[in-house]
């Protein structure tokens, strides 16, 4: 039996319509091997906040572990060049807030929300930690942890490095150091700076005092402790700042200025450590040059910290360099924009670069306090 072969026109006809199937196919694939591979391409996540993490538990909430498991994340995640993360000062009204994720992300204006639960039973920990896209208020990623409480740390090692792979961030050697740093292996002492930083946020007068101890408990329990010793310098600091005498005013500098230097002494990369050494340099002793370079120190350190900012840009407001002063001040206001401190700063800066309209401008900007009860 003889086969007849296909016409040409046929032939050319089929491997044509072949050819754009391939090709269609091809570039299906492509489409949605380059959308899974870079699924936040689109989202351009610069911002997040770490909410409190709710207590599901009734044990007595003393220890603060839902706040002080949000303000370490804080710390750790600061670290990291290409996330702005909002302070815990900002993050704390959310505490106790009723409030869905929505007014959260509206009254911090973050492109991302962090928050989660922790449940305590015996020696164990239960976390449940989500992270949240504010716009689309999808889901990027999710995780569940149960440890003994004194791995608490080995767990907060693994939420800081699951948030950095799930943005799909390349974290420098020294960031990946920076995140996964502990400054303590004491689970006690740790719990005692919580409380310290807990009441140092707080900001009253009566809560400083309980700052003091809670700060000094945890240096007792871990000498080199370098974040209590941070702790104690702003707090000591503060104090100077509300003295009503001189002697009182030169006495907490003096601690204060002790606590900033054996904090460094202990770990010369503590941004936050320069950042007070420079506000003191210059609040209390004069010294304009060591203030430029302990406040430039800490900004190297962390380009993320809008305290080291703000310093700086008094200092150089002082000093009557009052375009850097603006430029420094509107960085801490970017990276902290709810303080009501930094924009009150940002306004007296503006009166005094003689730009009046925009002081009044900055001055009348609506807050975004409110959120939902």
């Amino acid at each position: 039996m003889t086969v007849r072969p296909l016409p040409v026109w046929k032939s050319k006809r089929a491997v044509a319509v072949l050819a754009i199937a391939v090709i269609a196919l091809a570039a299906a694939l492509w489409f949605i091997l380059a959308n899974r591979t870079h699924p936040l391409d689109k989202l351009k996540i610069k911002s997040i906040a770490v909410l409190p993490f709710k207590r599901l538990d009734t044990a007595d909430d003393s220890e603060r572990l839902g706040m002080g498991m949000a303000d370490t994340l804080i710390t750790r995640l600061s670290n990291i060049r290409e996330l702005s993360i909002r302070p815990t000062r900002d993050v704390m009204r959310f505490e106790d807030a009723e409030g869905d994720i929505a007014d959260a992300a509206k009254a911090l204006d973050v492109d991302a929300i962090l928050d989660g639960s922790i449940q305590r039973g015996g020696d164990r920990l239960r976390v449940t930690v989500r992270l949240i896209h504010t716009e689309t208020k999808s889901q990027i990623w999710a995780a569940q942890f149960d440890e003994k409480l004194t791995d608490v740390f080995t767990m907060q090692d693994a939420i800081s490095a699951q948030v950095a792979k799930s943005l799909s961030l390349n974290l420098s050697d020294l960031e990946q150091r920076r995140i996964n740093k502990k400054y303590t292996d004491d689970v006690e002492a740790y719990q005692a700076y919580l409380k310290g930083r807990y009441f140092l946020n707080k900001q009253t007068r009566e809560d400083l005092e309980k700052t003091v101890e809670h700060f000094k408990q945890a240096i007792h329990l871990s000498p080199n402790y370098a974040l209590a010793y941070a702790g104690l310098a702003d707090v000591y600091a503060n104090r100077a700042n509300r003295a009503s005498t001189t002697e009182s005013r030169e006495h907490n500098y003096d601690l204060a200025k002790s606590a900033a230097l054996k904090a460094i002494e202990i770990d010369s990369d503590l941004a936050e450590a320069h950042a007070s050494l420079g506000f003191i340099a210059r609040s209390s002793d004069w010294d304009w040059i060591e203030s430029e370079q302990a406040l430039k120190r800490a900004i190297e350190l962390n380009p993320n910290y809008p305290t080291a900012h703000h310093y700086y840009a008094l200092l150089l407001a002082t000093l009557g360099r009052m375009d850097e002063a603006l430029s420094e001040i509107t960085i801490a206001q970017r990276l902290d924009p709810l303080s009501l401190l930094i924009n009150a700063d940002t306004a007296e800066t503006y009166v005094f670069a003689r730009r009046p309209e925009q002081a009044i401008e900055v001055a009348k900007k609506p807050s975004r306090w409110t959120i939902s009860s």
